[in-house]
């Protein structure tokens, strides 16, 4: 489905919207950076209010537990691997990969803990040096619905990643991703102009999926980037985001022309909480001298991220309270709009015990939907 950005108000924006509220399953979470997952070393995560912990075996294999002791519920991830299995802080409990008790020191030597002594294991992928998290019906777990981000090497390394913590529940970090007029004053100095030129936004969706895009013509070059480009006096920008309705996933580029250099930026927003997100990201940069490529993921990740997180702290908790106001819209809103849309779509289906994936669903293709080949539509 494709719809030029015309609407306004609808039923996306009706009141009794409650981010934080639900968090969709059968999908893969971008969790955390592979790298941090350091041999020895468990890692402590977050999903929807639930501990996880993450730790590599004697394979080097990623394995995900539930981050708490089936003894006495400390946490795990305070311990450490020892022989491959993971040992508890508190009383020296060691657990499998399976989540499964292998032993338990106050028993004696040779003595085999109790079959029913095991705690929850969470099916794992490694791609694009991220560590995925199935959350859902385990049974369900398949790698092909992993999401495809084009212009990541699936069995490589992001060449900037970063991980950061937002005050806000996942729709509000998605929203922000998909409304890009806030660049303009948000982030004005560095990506946008407030006094922009002409702006053209369309969106596609299937019912898993939605593709942004936002051609603005015409624009002045931001002002903390613009002597590294050559100081053009006017830029045509294509900003672009693919998103996982499920996940909260987001990828995209933005092309500046001129110079013609792509950011590449993917965003992983797992909801730790109701009112919180964890964010593991990778960037690329397309074209560019050095000194832009070095200075450009850097920007984003320090200082784009505490202007958006200074928004979120603002904003989110105007969300907590029982509003019944409904948000106004405009033209400009259309791809969070729909977002709202579709999100509350899917919650019903979960709520009705339907988690499939229908026929269709990743219908539109992410690099042609990106404009990976860098072609600002006419």
């Amino acid at each position: 489905m494709s719809e030029l950005a015309t609407i306004a108000e609808g039923p996306a924006t009706r009141t009794g919207y409650r981010p934080g509220a639900v968090v969709l399953r059968d999908a893969w979470y971008g969790i955390a950076h592979a790298a941090a997952v350091r041999r020895g070393k468990p890692l402590a995560r977050m999903i929807d209010s639930t501990p996880i912990v993450l730790w590599r075996d004697d394979h080097e294999v990623i394995r995900a537990l539930e981050d708490r002791c089936a003894h006495r519920r400390a946490p795990l991830s305070a311990g450490r691997v020892v022989d491959g299995v993971l040992q508890c802080p508190y009383h020296g409990w060691c657990y499998g990969g399976d989540g499964v008790v292998v032993k338990i020191p106050s028993l004696g030597p040779g003595v085999a803990p109790p079959a029913r002594f095991t705690i929850p294991q969470y099916p794992v992928v490694v791609r694009y040096g991220i560590v995925w998290l199935w959350w859902g019906d385990p049974a369900a777990a398949d790698a092909a619905l992993v999401p495809d981000i084009p212009f990541l090497e699936p069995e490589g390394v992001p060449p900037a990643a970063g991980g950061f913590h937002y005050s806000a529940p996942q729709e509000l970090v998605v929203e922000n991703l998909l409304d890009l007029t806030h660049l303009d004053f948000v982030h004005g100095a560095i990506f946008g102009d407030p006094f922009g030129g002409i702006e053209e936004i369309t969106v596609e969706h299937t019912d898993e999926v939605l593709v942004m895009r936002r051609v603005s013509r015409d624009r002045r070059p931001p002002k903390l980037l613009a002597r590294v480009m050559g100081n053009p006096d006017r830029q045509d920008i294509a900003q672009t985001f693919y998103c996982h309705i499920r996940s909260g996933v987001a990828y995209g580029i933005a092309w500046n022309t001129p110079p013609g250099w792509g950011f590449c930026l993917a965003m992983c927003n797992t909801p730790e909480t109701p009112t919180t997100t964890r964010t593991t990201s990778a960037i690329r940069i397309i074209g560019g001298p050095w000194v832009y490529r070095k200075l450009a993921p850097i920007i984003s990740m320090q200082l784009v991220v505490r202007q958006d997180e200074r928004i979120f702290r603002l904003q989110a908790p105007r969300y907590r309270d029982d509003e019944h106001r409904a948000d106004k819209s405009v033209p400009a809103d259309a791809a969070g709009t729909r977002y709202r849309s579709l999100r509350r779509a899917l919650t019903e289906r979960q709520r009705g015990g339907d988690f499939a994936y229908r026929d269709g669903w990743d219908a539109l293709d992410p690099a042609e939907a990106i404009l990976m080949d860098g072609r600002i539509p006419d």
